[in-house]
């Protein structure tokens, strides 16, 4: 019940940060081409306006940075690893889990792990920019995209894990704090100014 608490506590903070730092290119894509369709796909495709503005890209960084930090409090790694601290309350929510029960848990923090990354890649990175993922493409061509989203996919999970190896817990009210102070407010600060630029 400890682990769960601790964990209800940071959903508070890290998912809104979370939703509105992925919401901010998908605005600005929308918002240049002019359609306001805020798609997805139309923001994966037309990166690269986000590349030739200034102004674009460092709104994009500020929500990549917020992004990425809540999708370490997502994945429960340090310093956000509160609602599992082994060292005080053993396993945290997995603590009454064994057999298949905590191998799907695992499982499910793998695949949130892949998921997460793989979003913060096409949405923030560009995917496989400067490339494209045509059919109408050669297979060295498609090779190379796909090398280009490895790449980046593996460059998103060392900065995670780097982030986990170096540094160490926070309390709980320590990292809400810390995410209405800093990650919170500078995604919210980008979607609004996305909006207005």
């Amino acid at each position: 019940s400890i682990g769960v608490s601790r964990l209800v506590s940071l959903m508070f903070v890290f998912e809104p940060t979370w939703v509105v730092s992925i919401l901010t290119p998908i605005v600005l894509v929308s918002r240049s081409s002019g359609t306001l369709s805020f798609s997805v796909a139309e923001t994966i495709e037309k990166f690269s306006v986000i590349g030739s503005n200034p102004v674009y890209l460092v709104l994009t960084a500020a929500s990549f940075l917020a992004a990425v930090i809540s999708l370490q409090c997502k994945l429960g790694l340090q310093p956000f690893d509160i609602f599992e601290a082994d060292t005080e309350i053993l396993a945290g929510i997995y603590t009454e889990f064994s057999g298949v029960k905590l191998a799907f848990a695992g499982l499910f923090h793998d695949v949130e792990m892949f998921v997460g990354a793989t979003v913060v890649v096409f949405l923030f990175l560009g995917g496989a920019y400067p490339f494209s993922l045509n059919t109408s493409l050669s297979s060295l061509d498609i090779f190379a995209a796909v090398l280009v989203i490895l790449v980046k996919f593996l460059l998103v999970v060392l900065v995670l894990v780097a982030v986990k190896a170096s540094s160490a817990r926070y309390r709980v009210d320590q990292a809400v704090s810390f995410f209405f102070k800093y990650p919170l407010l500078v995604a919210l600060a980008s979607l609004i100014i996305a909006t207005l630029v």
